[in-house]
Parts: C-alpha cells; structure tokens; sequence
C-alpha cells in the first residue's frame, strides 16, 4: 500500500483554483479525503458518466433511465428531444463517444473545439476528483502539457483561476497523509490563509516542498496546535520548506518558504524530530525561510535533532527576513553544524535579517561539531539585528547551551551582527568548547550594546587554549572592536551578575581585549537589579543615586541616537527594521519593559506669519512607583512601563511683555486645551484635568508624545479713528401730502456716502460706509488678529448690508439706519405737527444729534487671562430736514385694507368616535370715508371677487358707506364652501384608509378681495379696497385609546440550582438559573406606526410582579432573585428544594388594559450533610505492672459509625467516605470510622503516638479530617476529628530503699523522685531533673541521680552552678560512657546541635537561637541559628533556609547575606 500512494504521489498533479471568494484549495487533495461508495469503484464512475452521455443522444425512444434519473429530469429531456432541429445539433456538434485517445494530438484538437460545451466540462471536472480513474493520469500529464491553454479555456467556462503545481514531493514524503490545503482566505495581509488545524499546517508543509514558496502570501494560526497528536511519520515533523527526497539531503532544500506566518498569539504544542538513519539538517518547525516573516507565535518542542542547521523555529533563515515575537523552549541538538533556539543560521540580504523581541524560555542545545556555532537565539549569525532577546537555560550538564564549537548565549557566531539589549540566565558552555560568551561566542563584526549576563560560563578545560568570556567567548586578532559609547563604538553597556564575572569581557588571549575606560559602561548589577556598579580595570564606581534601569536606558538611548541616527521621539523607528525597546523602573526599581515618554519644544505662531519659539514648560512624571522615576521634559526623554499613571505639569514663559497661554477652550474642564499624548494607534489624546497647570494620563503600550498648544495672546487694541461723525439729511419737495423724499448721507469730510429717494437707494451714488480699525498690540504679533465687532445703538448705527462677521480681521464698516427711532422718531413727530396744523407750515431745518460706540473685543481665548481686550470709537449722528413742499387734495379711503378670518374644525375625544365643532370669527364691518373728509355726493357699492361664494356682504348707512364681511360655512361640516369641504373630505378619507386610528391637520387658505366705488364732485369715479385672508384649520385633540395588550410569552419555567461545596452551611460553589432571564415584550393594541398621525396615542405599559421578591421585571426584563426569602425557606430544611408561581402582568397606563405571564420557579440546592459537626477520640495507653514487662491497655480506640445524607444530585451519584490520612484514620464504606494505633500483634504502627513516647509528658494531639463525598467529587461535607492520645504510666520497679517512677519513652526527657520521696520539683522548673555533678581526672563530666545515671541520652537538668544572667536549667547531653557533651554533636537522625563548649559555669548546655561559633579556634566567628521552638527538635540548627526572624543562613548552617558568610573577630 505505501508503494502504491508513493507511486501515485509522483504523477499527481496538484491543482488550486482560486475561487471568486479567493479560498485555495486542492482538488486532488479533497479527492483524497472524499467518501467513496462501496459498491462503485472510482473507474466503474467513469464509464458510468460517459454512459449516461450516450443516453443524452439517444431518441426518447431508446432512453433506458437509470435510478438516479428524477422524474423532473425525464421531463426536461423528453421536452428537448420534441424539437427536432435541437436534437439533431446536439448529435451534431458534441458527443463523448467520439473522444480521441487523451493525449493525442487528435485530443488536444478536438477538446479546444468543444470548450463550450457543459457536457465536456462536467466530464472533465469529476475525472479530476477521481484519481483511481483509467483516465485520470493521462489526462493530468496531457493538462500539465497544455497548461497555459487549459488555465485558459478552465477559467473562462467556470470563473476562476488555476496554477498546478507538481504533487512529487518525495520519499520523505510517503508517510504525509492527510495533509489539507483549502485554508480558507485568499492569502492577503487583510484576509490571509486561515490555519485551523494540524492538517492545514501540515498541508502548508507540503505545499512548500511541492515548490510553492509563497512569496507575498499571508498565513494566520487561527488555534493551538499540537505536533505532539502526529502519529504518522515516527511522530517526526517534516519541516516547512524542507527536501522532497532523502538523495537531497546533502545539499540544501529546493523551496524556501517565502510568506508571511502569523501564529496570532497562538501556541504550537509538541515538535519533535528525533529521525536517525540519515544525516538530516535544515531541522526545525520551518526548514529553509528566506525573505519571510514570522512573528507572533509560542513553539513548544520536546526535541528536534539532526545533523546541521538545527534549531526550534528554522533551521535557516536568509534573505530579508524577519522573526518577530517568538517565544520557543525545547531541546536541540546538532550532530557536527550549527544550533540554535530560534535559528541555526540566519545569513540577511541586501538588507540585515532580523530577529526581534523573541525569547528562549528553558532552552537547552548541544552540537557536537568542532567547527560549529551555536546560539541560544541564533548559532552562526550573518548581516543579522538580533534586538530584544532573552535567553533562559538552565544550569545542569546536558540541559544547558553548550558545544564543541563557538558557543554564546544568544549567537556562536556574530559576523555583521548587532545585538541590542539582550539578556541571558543559566550556564553557558560545556567541556571542549573552543569558545564560550555570554552573548557571543565568537567575534568578527558588528556591535554588542546593552547586554545582561545573570547566569555562569562553564569551564571548557581546553587549557591555556581556553576562550571563555562573560560576554564574548573569542575573537581573531583580524577582527577587532572598540569598547565605548561613541558613533563609531562597537561594545558598550555590558552587565554581569557578579564583579568578577565584569573584569572578564571576552575570552580571548589578545592584549588589551579587557581593557577599556568608565566611558565603555560595563560592570554588574547589585541590589536585586536595582543598582549596579561600573568597572574599569581595578577602579570601580558606584550608581550612587542612579539605578540600574536608568544604565539600561542610557544605553537604549545611545544605540537609537548614535547607532541609528535618530532623535528620541516617538517615531525613531520610521524607516528602522525593529523598534528597540526601553526600560523602566518596575515595583521594587528594577528594569522592566518601558516606552518612551518625549517631550518635543514648545513654539507658538502668530498671526502674522512669525513664530515666537520654547514659550512654554512642560514636564512629566510617572507617579506610579515616583520613587524610582526621574522628570522627563524637552531635554530629558524617558522611558515608563504602561498602565503607570503620569502627572504632567505645563507653564507658560512670559517675557519681554509678552504673555502666552493654553488654548482656551470652554467645554474642557479646566477651560483650556489640555494636553495631549498619543496612544498605541498614534492619535492624540487628551490627558485628564487635576488642577491649574497639572493633568495625568496612563502610559499607553507605545512610545507617547507629549505635547501642549500655547498662543501669543492680545494684551491691547489701538483703535482708529477714535472718534467721527455723520450726517444725515432729508429733503422734502413737491406735494405736501405726498411729497418726494430725498436722503443723503454725508461722512466727517463732507463726502456723500449714500443717497435715496423715497425710501429707494439712488444707485448713481456709491454707498461708502464708514471704517474702523483695530490693531492687537501694535504690531500684530499675536495668535489671533480678530476681533468681534459691536455697536451699543444698533437702532442708530448698523453694519453695512452683508455684514455677518463673527470673529474677523476685517475692518467695521458702519453706516447710519435711516429707520432708526432717533431719524424716524423726529421726522413722525415732525410730519405729524405738520398734518395736525392742516399741512399749512414748512418743517423746521432743526440739527438733531445722537451717538453710537463702535467696540472691536478680542476673542477670550486668545486674550490676557482669557478675558477679551476692547477698543471703542465713538460716531455721532446728525439729522436735518429740508421742507421744501406744497399743499394738495386727495381721494376715498377704508378704515381697514386688510382683514382674516379664521375657521377651525375642532376634534376632541376618542379619536374613532370624535366630537366635531366650528370656531369661526365674527363678520367684521368696513367703513369708506372721503380725505379730506366731506359728504358723499352717491350711495357706495360693495362687491367681493368671488361674488359671494366664500364671503357675504351686508352693507349699512345713510350712504351705505359700511358693510358688514362676514364668511360662509356649514356647522355641520357636510354643506361648506367647496374649498373647505375638499378638505373635510380629503381629511376624513385619509382618516377612513388608516382604520380611523390617523390623526387629522387639513388646512387651508383662501384669499379675496372687497371693493368700495363711489363718485365725487371734483374727482369722479373714487375706489378703496380691502384685502381679505380665509384660514381654515384642523384641530384635532382626540385620543387613542388602548384595546389590548399581547405578550410575547405566556407561560415561562425556570429552574434554579445551588451547588455547595457540602452542607447548607458550606459555600455555594455553584449558581444558576438566577439573575436576568428572558424579556417579555408587550405589544399595545392596536398596533399601529408610531408616528405623529397617531399621537396621541399614549402606549406606556407598567410591568407587575405577584412577587417582586422572589422574581423582579423591569421593562419586561424578568431578573430572578437569589436571596429571595422562599429559597432562604426552603435551605432551612430537607429536602432543600421548592416551587413557586408567579404572575408577571403588563398594564397599560391608559385605560389599563392587562395581560399575564405566569412563570414557574423550581428551586433545589445539591447538598450533603453529615451527622455530625465534629468527632473526637481520647486515646489512652495505660502501662501497669512491673516496669520491665508492663501491662499496655489501650482505651478510647473504638470504632465510630458515621452517617451522611446527599440532596438533589444528579441520577448516579453516589456517597462515599474518604479519611484525610489512612494512616491515622480509617473509613469503611459505611461510614465506620477507626482510628490506626497497634496491628494485630499489638505493636504500636501510629507514628505520632510513636513520637509522644519519645518525649515525656508522653501526650500529643492530631487534628484530622472525614469526609463525606458525592461520587462525583462536585462536593463534600468535613467532619473534623481530634485524636488526643496520653500515657498513664502505672508500672513500678522492684528493689530496697523506696520507689521509682520513670517517663520512659526514648529517654529524651526525665522526671525524678529523691529516694527520701522528698520531691525538689518545687523549686524546679518542670520535668527539669536535679542531682550530682562529678568531674574525673580526665576533666570529663558525669552526671547521677538518686535514682540512675544518665548513658547515651539527653537530661533536662537544674545547674547549680549557674550564676546571676545565667540559665539555671538546661538540656543536657551525655554519650554511651555517661560523659557530659561538648562542642558539635549530630544525633543518628542526622540532626546537629551544639554544647556550650566553654567552662563559664554553663559548660555543656544546649544552645538555642543565634550564637557566633569560631569553629576552628582562628579568632573569626560564624553565625549559626539553632531552633529554639520545641518539637522541632528544639536545638537543631537550621541549614539552608530563612529563619523566623527574616535572616538567611547557608547549607552549613552560617549566616549569609547575598551568598556571603558573614563573620567577626572574636578574642581567641
């Protein structure tokens, strides 16, 4: 079978069609997946389709329809075949039976005449699904020869575009089945290929072996994915852009994988490629990638080994590439070539490769080639940016970075590399090695700047021909670099975890080569990375007030400024291939991740093109951690961690008379233009208002920019003129009572600036409106040259016509109102006078004057202390009349010219059944009358223009001379004037159409017209007229009424559940059912549009519930209560569960219409409940008898019977019993509990009562736990249970001169009786011991009682010796001849203590707490701490830990502080 799929694979050709979605996929692979029927074979539906052709061309006659012919099909095609002329073209022009040979030339011939035949393509497209065909890999190899005419002719029949790709892909190859490559996207940066499976990744793999190396193409992880589920292939990953066969290996893979990879965030779980029967390299999850991005994305491997190029992401990496964000740990191993965590090799191109924020988290490498390089980021690094890496390794001899070539902690080789701000933990190197860095292992280009080394350099015990440095491993004499922070340097800012580890840079024997000055900045950090120390030579010099950070960033600093040419704003990497980061301080000072915060200088420009330049201060602060931060302004650019919060102050520099300040802005909280940074998108935002000059913001997860706008602001107006004057005169001629009216305006100089002539503008004069002018400042040199003009006495003085300037660097330009009250007020008065003495005298040529200011002010937020600068010109206006008229006679006049009416249809009540009334005005009378005034010579007619179909006429008088005008309607709204009743009518129609539910607004206007004639002596035929207005109007205040209300539902059940942890007195570890559930939707009948035609129409419903406690509704929305008081209720008692009904009702406010919701709440609460709160057996052992062979009786052992109760719990669930320790307790299935103190032979097997004996009073007490547990582990209830044990020591020995009592018990204490049966414990401390000191000739002590003497044991005994300050009863130990001990002692349970060692009347007693100890007797003291906490066992000493006290003390028990002993001299 393998033979066979392999066979296959070499003549497949892979077929993608780009569809009109842009999805990819392939149409040989999907075959492949494809279920196939298990009574048809792939070659039996082949004949079967040409088969069903051939019937397509018989006579309906011969047609034999198979079962899979539908009726609707047997229609269809005997409907064709009634049309002759149809049936003979199709016989004609196309038939499959007539196929040449594929692969003929005849073929080739015959398939580009029939394109357009559908027939032919349905044949085509499944004989490319079908692989096992007869006719399939001829028919692929005759595709393949025609592909450019078959792309063709394949894209115009079906839309869409198709490459085909060779499938060869190879013996290596022959086990990758069921590899996808129908990702969908259509593999642009908007919509890239989609990966969502291991498949799919696999099909990516594949697909670049195949010769696809998807340049331009964008790929995303969608998912985790895990290698470690491969089954196929060993479990061994075939690396994306890799061979095709095993005969390849020697050379390098044909296909690089070109595109884009975005892991998304995504982790790639379980890589391993651990294949041995042959030399494989280019390892790792990509093989060969050139001119590609990866980025984003975690690899998780367990081992990926070969022979060169070996690494977790890419074996190789070249061309213009990237790898960004990656995050990899696992294990590599290279057999003779290069190795590395990200990469074995990266070799750039025409620009460098980089390597960006990646990390090396638990890495561990190892090549065995003398020649190799290898990196835990990179082993042999080329024309490469290594940027913001971190290796972590670890410190064991294999799971470490090691080799036997050129090793470094992030790059073996560094040969036109720049490697900035890196850092790297645990041991690197390994036994012959012939070059080991920190960083570097070997040497030849580039720059190394901002590096932290926190781990070792292993040894590679080579000899003198050793290379191991701190930081670079070697170098040759040809390749050298310059150590300091100049443009031109190439080694600065290196820090090392201890002093010595600084002294030593490189590792090279080369004179000079760790030689440099304090300008070089190397040292080692102190302080938990708070503080450092710099080092050069054998000077050293301390941070003093700096921190470590603020190094870090210096650095950081230097390569963007002097490295990259930059300037320290917040887009420095514009046209950079990485962005670098920066530190800051984090909680404690040390150096974290941090963005940088700058300041650019402040200038303002004015308003007439000059700039006034640094007008302004501003300065930020992190106040987050402000300890540890310095001030950043325009000069001092600097980093902060994100999510710290900045305090920001600003102030203006007012000099020179000149004041600046923020943009006003009145809507702001501090009423000025706040600050702004800009966030991780680059746009500005504003910060938040504290006080005066004072804001704050977050620091954004970006580099931020500061910045705040000032303006020069107007201090002063100069006005001109400052004062002027015009005048006005009007000049009457001709008729007195109608005389011809001229006006002319004339300016200060006497120039005339307007004319007109009864009331109309004379336009052969110009209108020249008088100017002002306002200058800011005198010279203009402010933010903003306008100003608001205004008038005080706009009835006297107005702008020229046009005028709508709001702020405006326009001058004002005023001119006189000829309507004013002060002209017109004069001349009514005047013409008055005149009438009033019957037009019989001239008007007087009076002067009147009157005045107006015109005030230009400064906008508020361009002015001083953001209040607006006015300047003011006065202009005085004087009026004079010329009468220069005569007197004449007039005509017939009415007391009204015109007149309205209004008629109003008025609705009111229920909207479907309205009450209807008519409000019309009154008749309203004219009266005619002669000026000047004198009898009519003839009676006057009235006619009207519509002759009285809209209005009606009465006329009245002697002369008939008033007519009452009155308008014509129906009260009954059936009968009115035809242009009312059009829209009654209109109106109600529209009403009628809406179900009567609209509401009205007909309106309408009619206009006529009422003529007075009559005849006078002197003049003859006189008419006046009166023009008269008919509004009618609809008023309609009716009301909708409600008619009923629907719900959405009716009927509602929910089931509610608490789970406890155990009991009802336990916590709730589980909730549901609770909070808001479903909104019920109420529907007001009828329901109509809501629009103004159905108002008013008032829908508002108010929502009820039987029981708000238990289930509240707020607009509908249902909210269940968990503390409602039926479920506090129902937890009072088994068995914990409840029902409840509740109606939930929709109420309108109008006319209170209801509908009902009843839901149904079911309440039960999963619990278990044990019998018990808590259980306690007292264990007594009590010793009778002879104290050589005592009698042990045990009471308080029996065995206890629980019982439990579980409530509500699932079908299934069961009850068990579970001890905490079996050990101590048992539990049977019942419930039994029992508690372990003997086996069946009567030897004690409890541990702790084991240990009570060891020590009198001989008691101890054990808390212990019994559970009762559901089956399912979801809860428990706890029975807590104390075991108490005591000894009852009853036994006596025999023999003369009184009794004995012992403790017994391991003799680790004592307790005695004089054999007088006096006892001294009186006067002793308790269970201390008091007897007789003896010292032999030797100086050694022994110590007996009355009773015994003390052997190999220890005894807690009164001292008389003691003096004042001294302890008078102490431990005691004495070894297997009975001599007091002194000095170190350790017990067979390997605990050590140590015995008072000096003759100060305490000589021998134990000691506790802290003592110096010179052990070796040469004047220098070590501190020890030994326990003084009994049971511990009080007096051991504490090794290797933090006593209670916060002090650390090392594996031998000593004092340290940072790894170093701490000492004192003492007098020997």
């Amino acid at each position: 079978m393998r033979k066979k799929k392999l066979a296959q694979k070499t003549l497949v050709w892979l077929m993608v069609i780009v569809m009109g979605t842009s999805n990819a996929f392939s149409a040989a692979a999907s075959v492949k997946d494809a279920d196939m029927a298990a009574s048809e074979t792939e070659n039996e539906k082949t004949v079967h389709k040409k088969e069903q052709t051939k019937r397509k061309t018989a006579t309906s006659s011969d047609v034999d329809y198979d079962d899979e012919t539908s009726a609707d099909e047997i229609g269809d095609e005997n409907t064709e075949k009634s049309t002759p002329s149809n049936a003979v073209k199709w016989e004609e022009t196309f038939d499959l039976n007539e196929m040449p040979e594929i692969g003929s030339s005849d073929f080739t011939t015959w398939f580009f005449e029939n394109i357009d035949q559908e027939e032919l393509w349905e044949f085509v497209l499944e004989l490319m699904e079908q692989e096992d065909a007869e006719d399939y890999e001829p028919f692929m190899k005759w595709v393949k020869e025609n592909e450019s005419r078959f792309a063709k002719a394949y894209t115009e029949h079906t839309g869409k575009e198709i490459r085909l790709l060779s499938l060869a892909t190879g013996d290596l190859w022959a086990e990758w089945s069921g590899a996808k490559m129908n990702w969908e996207g259509n593999g642009t940066e908007s919509n890239p290929y989609k990966i969502t499976s291991l498949s799919e990744l696999m099909g990516l793999s594949e697909a670049v072996a195949q010769g696809e190396d998807f340049a331009g193409k964008h790929f995303e992880l969608q998912t985790d994915v895990d290698l470690g589920s491969l089954t196929l292939n060993d479990g061994c990953w075939n690396p994306i852009g890799w061979y095709k066969n095993a005969t390849d290996l020697s050379g390098k893979p044909k296909t690089a994988f070109a595109g884009t990879f975005d892991g998304a965030g995504n982790t790639i779980s379980g890589l391993k490629f651990s294949k041995i029967d042959h030399d494989y390299s280019y390892l790792g999850l990509f093989g060969w990638v050139k001119n590609a991005t990866i980025k984003n994305l975690t690899l998780e491997a367990d081992e990926v080994s070969g022979n060169d190029n070996v690494a977790l992401l890419a074996g190789c990496v070249e061309g213009n590439s990237t790898i960004y964000n990656v995050t990899v740990n696992g294990f590599v191993y290279a057999k003779s070539g290069d190795a590395g965590a990200i990469a074995g090799e990266v070799t750039g191109g025409t620009q460098y490769a980089v390597v960006e924020n990646c990390i090396a988290d638990d890495v561990s490498i190892n090549s065995q080639g003398t020649g190799s390089f290898v990196g835990g980021i990179v082993g042999n690094a080329q024309k490469a940016d290594i940027v913001d890496v971190q290796v972590i390794t670890q410190d064991g001899d294999s799971n470490r970075i090691q080799g036997k070539g050129y090793v470094g902690g992030v790059a073996g080789r560094q040969n036109k590399v720049n490697i900035y701000n890196s850092y790297v933990s645990g041991t690197i190197g390994g036994n012959l090695g012939k070059a080991v860095g920190g960083v570097t292992g070997i040497y030849e280009s580039g720059n190394l700047i901002v590096a932290q080394f926190d781990g070792e350099i292993s040894r590679t015990n080579q000899g003198t021909a050793s290379h191991e440095g701190t930081f670079i491993g070697t170098r040759e004499a040809r390749n050298s670099f310059k150590y300091g922070t100049g443009k031109n340097d190439n080694v600065s800012f290196l820090y090392a975890g201890k002093e010595k580890q600084a002294k030593s840079v490189i590792g090279s024997s080369i004179q000079d080569d760790n030689t440099w000055t304090m300008e070089a900045h190397i040292g080692y950090f102190t302080d938990y990375q708070r503080k450092y120390t710099k080092v050069a030579g054998t000077t050293q010099e301390g941070s003093g007030s700096r921190y470590f950070y603020e190094e870090l960033e210096d650095g950081i600093q230097y390569i963007i400024t002097q490295k990259l040419g930059k300037d320290l704003t917040t887009d420095y990497a514009k046209g950079e291939a990485f962005k670098i980061d920066h530190y800051a301080p984090g909680t404690q000072g040390e150096p974290v991740k941090g963005y940088l915060v700058s300041i650019p200088r402040i200038d303002t420009k004015n308003a007439n093109g000059t700039y006034d330049n640094d007008v302004a201060t501003l300065t930020a602060i992190s106040s987050t951690n402000n300890s540890y931060y310095r001030q950043i302004d325009k000069d001092r650019p600097s980093a902060v961690a994100p999510g710290c919060t900045i305090t920001v102050a600003t102030a203006a520099k007012n000099k020179d008379g000149n004041r600046y300040q923020m943009v006003y802005d009145e809507n702001a909280e501090g009423k000025v233009k706040p600050p702004t940074y800009t966030d991780e998108n680059g746009d500005k935002q504003d910060m938040t208002y504290i006080n005066g000059g004072s804001y704050s913001f977050v620091m954004p997860e970006s580099n931020t920019e500061l910045n705040a706008e000032y303006i020069k602001v107007t201090t002063g107006l100069v006005m001109t003129p400052a004062e002027t004057e015009i005048s006005v005169t009007q000049i009457r001629t001709g008729d007195r009572k109608n005389p011809k009216i001229t006006t002319e305006v004339r300016n200060k100089e006497g120039v005339l600036i307007a004319k007109s002539i009864n009331g109309n503008q004379d336009t052969s004069v110009q209108v020249l409106p008088v100017s002002v002018h306002a200058e800011h400042n005198g010279a203009a040199s402010t933010a903003d040259r306008t100003v608001k003009w205004s008038i005080d006495n706009v009835d006297l003085l107005k702008f020229e016509d046009g005028w709508n300037e709001e702020y405006t660097t326009k001058d004002a330009r005023v001119i006189p109102n000829i309507d004013s009250q002060f002209i017109q007020g004069i001349i009514n008065r005047e013409v008055k006078a005149q009438a009033d003495g019957g037009y019989q005298q001239a008007i007087k040529n009076t002067i009147y004057t009157d005045s107006a200011v015109v005030t230009a002010a400064t906008n508020p937020s361009t002015s001083v202390d953001n209040k607006a600068v006015t300047g003011t010109c006065r202009v005085d206006v004087n009026f004079q009349i010329q009468d220069q008229t005569t007197l004449r006679v007039e005509g017939m006049v009415l007391n009204q010219t015109e007149i309205s009416f209004d008629v109003v249809r008025k609705l009111t009540g229920d909207r479907k059944n309205p009450k209807e009334e008519y409000a019309v005005t009154g008749p309203i009378t004219l009266d005619a009358s002669l000026n000047p005034s004198q009898p009519f010579y003839k009676n006057v007619t009235w006619a009207d223009t519509e002759a009285g179909k809209i209005i009606s006429l009465t006329p009245n008088g002697t002369n008939q001379q008033s007519c009452a005008v009155a308008v014509l309607y129906n009260a009954s709204g059936k009968d009115n004037p035809a242009w009312i009743q059009n829209i009654i009518n209109a109106d109600n129609t529209a009403k009628n159409a809406d179900n009567g539910y609209l509401k009205l607004s007909g309106s309408g206007t009619m206009r006529e017209k009422v003529t007075a004639t009559s005849e006078d002596q002197t003049h003859g035929s006189v008419t006046a007229s009166c023009n008269v207005t008919i509004n009618f109007r609809t008023e309609d205040q009716t009301v909708i009424h409600p008619e009923g209300v629907e719900l959405s539902k009716t009927n509602l059940n929910y089931d509610l559940h608490y789970q406890y942890a155990g009991d009802v007195n336990s916590s709730i570890t589980r909730k549901s059912g609770f909070g808001e559930r479903d909104t019920l939707s109420a529907v007001v009948l009828p329901d109509i549009e809501k629009n103004d035609g159905h108002e008013s129409y008032n829908r508002s419903i108010n929502w009820r519930s039987s029981d708000p406690d238990a289930l509240t509704v707020e607009n509908g929305k249902l909210t269940v209560n968990d503390q409602a008081q039926w479920i506090k209720d129902a937890l009072k008692q088994a068995p914990y569960r409840a029902e409840k009904k509740i109606n939930i009702t929709a109420v309108t406010e109008d006319s209170e219409k209801a509908a009902t919701c009843e839901v149904t709440l079911r309440f039960a609460a999963s619990i278990i409940e044990a019998d018990r709160e808590s259980e306690a057996f007292d264990i007594v052992l009590t010793k009778t008898g002879k104290k050589t062979s005592p009698t042990l009786t045990w009471t308080g052992a029996d065995e206890k019977r629980f019982t439990a109760a579980a409530y509500n719990t699932a079908e299934g669930i069961g009850l068990q019993w579970i001890s905490e320790d079996s050990a101590l307790l048992t539990v049977s299935e019942d419930g039994t509990v029992t508690p372990v103190v003997t086996d069946k032979d009567g030897k004690i097997t409890a541990g702790w009562i084991n240990e009570a004996l060891k020590q009198y009073p001989y008691k101890a007490e054990v808390n212990m736990i019994i559970r009762a547990a559901a089956s399912d582990g979801s809860m428990a209830d706890s029975v807590p249970v104390k075991l108490t044990f005591s000894m009852v020591d009853e036994t006596y020995s025999s023999g003369g001169g009184g009794s004995s009592y012992s403790g017994g018990g391991g003799g680790s204490g004592s307790y005695s009786v004089k054999p007088s049966g006096t006892s001294s414990q009186g006067r002793l401390p308790a269970n201390s011991v008091t007897g007789t000191w003896k010292q032999n000739a030797d100086g050694k002590w022994t110590f007996t009682t009355n009773q015994r003497s003390y052997v190999n044991e220890w005894a807690y005994i009164f001292n008389p010796y003691a003096i004042d300050g001294q302890s008078t009863t102490d431990w005691f130990r004495f070894d297997s001849n009975g001599f007091m001990v002194t000095g170190w002692y350790t017990d067979a349970e390997g605990y050590t203590y140590y015995l008072h060692a000096v003759s100060d009347n305490t000589l021998g007693h134990m000691y506790t707490g802290w003592h110096w100890i010179d052990d070796n007797g040469d004047g220098i003291a070590e501190c020890y701490y030994f326990d003084p906490v009994s049971g511990g066992p009080e007096g051991k000493l504490l090794k290797g830990v933090t006593t209670l006290d916060g002090y650390t003390v090392n594996e031998k028990g000593q004092w340290s502080v940072d790894g170093n002993v701490q000492t004192k001299n003492v007098q020997k």
